[in-house]
Formats: C-alpha cells, structure tokens, sequence
C-alpha cells in the first residue's frame, strides 16, 4: 500500500507542475508537436525543417535559419560569362555587365582628360557584323547598299553610318555608344588593348610584322579576345559607333551612360583596321568620318540592352 501511495503522490505532483508550466505560457515539446498538427488541420503549413530555397520566402509563422543575401542581379539582367543568340541573324551576343570603367588615355588630346563612367550592362555582338549577315537583312527587306566582304563569313565594309544603323534596327538592336564599345574593348583595368598591353598577330590582324595585310573572316584571333569575350576589336575592320565626333566631348561628359554630342558633322569609329598600325589599335583611339562616307576598312557591330 506505501508504494501505491507514493506513485500517486508522484503523479498528482506531476500532474501541478504540466499545469505550472501551461499557465507560465512555456511550451513544451509536446506543446511544439501538437500546435504543428493544429496548424495543419487549419490549413497552414507544418513548420518545415528541409532548407529554404533563396528565392522563396519562408511562409508566415514558420521559423527558419538565416540565408545568406542572393546576389543583387545587374540593372539589366546580364551577367559576366552569360552569352545570348539573336533569333534573327543568328550573332552570338556577351554580356557586359553593369559598372564603371576608365574612359580614355594620355595618347592623344582627343582621349584626354581619362575619367570615370558607370554604364548599364548590355549584350555586345561576339564579332563584326559579316557580308553574309548583311546580306540577308538586304534580301529580306529590300534594303539597298554596296557592301563590301570577301566572302560571308569576312566583316562586311564598305558601309555608310546609316546602313549600319539600319542593320542594327532591323534585328532589334542598336549601334554601341562610344563609351559602351570602348568598355566592351578594354574592361575595367584600362589595358591599352583588349588582350592585354603589347601587341602581336598572335592577338590582332593588322598592319604590323608577320599580319596577313589583308582583312580576315570574323573571330579569326581567339587569343585577342577582350575581358568579355568579344572578338575583334582591335584590328580587321574598324567600327561604326552611334556618337557624334566631338574633340573635347570628354570635358563634358556625363559620367552615366553617355551618349554622345547632340550634334556634329562627323560619326566616330573604333578599333583600327588589317591597315592600321599599332597607335591606331588601341582600345582608347579615335577615329572619324562624314556619315555618309564608305570605306572598304569600316564595318560594325550591334549592341543590345536585354536579352532577345
């Protein structure tokens, strides 16, 4: 009878201290499990204990563990390494992403003074737009030039400003401001040439010792490829961009996204020829001439802002 006597003690002090316990508003884990199922029956969520996805927010009520920030995506979308195909002439296009880079150089005045420019990040054509691309926009609008190009798959030339433009138009995408080709170019470490600082045919076609002297199909120098992974740009043909010429425009520019002068009598272009030597193959260098000029050195290629 003393031993029933104290399991009954036992349980009636049991039985005080689940009460004490439920009326201090101390949860137990029985409590735990049964709000859980009540929870469910309810129709919210049981809290689950699988990680969360970054990109779905934890359901109200639940509780779980902290994740670290996902990377905030560029304003555009685009990221380093990421590559995207046009549907419409089929150019492969490189992202460059979102940033500032160092704009111009000591070599010439009309690159001076160097200075800061933060651009949105856009998607810039692999390589020069060729004759055979070129010619597909002319069969298939009926568009009327006299391009140049030695075979399809060469850079086509021998274009005006607005023929470029008009191609550019035509697949949805548009000709590269100069700050967005020379970034596209150099980067973000202000290197004298896409592939670095010395140059070479190892790296470019141009006139210099042991260069063919003659125009080549497009991405024939992988090895001189820029920080992005665009071909060509410096040497072959040099490019049409979208901007005025103006002297001293670096004076003036605005330090985001600049597009150029409003107004001028010449259009820039870029990046130097098979022709040129190497002061003129410079990431930095600028050239121009009249719009409505065409030159078997010139072509062009297309940026865009998002993905086709």
């Amino acid at each position: 009878m003393r031993t029933i006597g104290v399991f009954v003690v036992l349980a009636v002090v049991s039985i005080i201290a689940i009460v004490a316990i439920v009326a201090l508003g101390v949860s137990s884990p029985l409590q735990k499990v049964t709000a859980t199922f009540a929870a469910d029956a309810m129709g919210s969520p049981p809290v689950d204990s699988t990680p969360l996805d970054v990109s779905t927010p934890p359901a109200a009520g639940t509780v779980s563990t902290p994740l670290p920030e996902p990377p905030v995506p560029n304003p555009k979308g685009c990221q380093l390494g990421q590559t995207v195909q046009s549907p419409v002439d089929g150019m492969v296009m490189v992202c460059v992403p979102a940033g500032e880079f160092m704009m111009g150089s000591n070599r010439n005045s009309d690159e001076q003074p160097v200075h800061p420019v933060y651009l949105d990040s856009y998607w810039v054509d692999i390589t020069e737009v060729t004759r055979g691309q070129f010619q597909m926009f002319m069969d298939t609008t009926g568009y009327v030039a006299t391009p140049h190009g030695t075979a399809d798959s060469y850079p086509v030339t021998f274009i005006k400003w607005e023929d470029a433009r008009a191609y550019c138009e035509w697949v949805g995408r548009r000709l590269p401001t100069e700050a967005e080709w020379e970034k596209a170019a150099r980067g973000t470490d202000a290197r004298a040439y896409p592939w670095g600082e010395k140059i070479s045919c190892d790296y470019t076609n141009a006139n210099y010792p042991g260069c063919p002297g003659e125009a080549l199909p497009v991405g024939s120098k992988p090895a001189g490829a820029s920080p992005y992974g665009a071909l060509d740009m410096s040497g072959n043909v040099a490019e049409w961009v979208a901007d005025w010429y103006n002297q001293n425009y670096y004076e003036i520019s605005p330090k985001t996204n600049p597009q150029g002068p409003e107004r001028g009598e010449k259009r820039v272009f870029r990046g130097g020829s098979w022709d040129n030597t190497e002061s003129k193959l410079t990431t930095t260098y600028r050239a121009k001439e009249s719009p409505g000029g065409r030159d078997a050195h010139v072509g062009f290629r297309c940026v865009m802002d998002t993905a086709p």
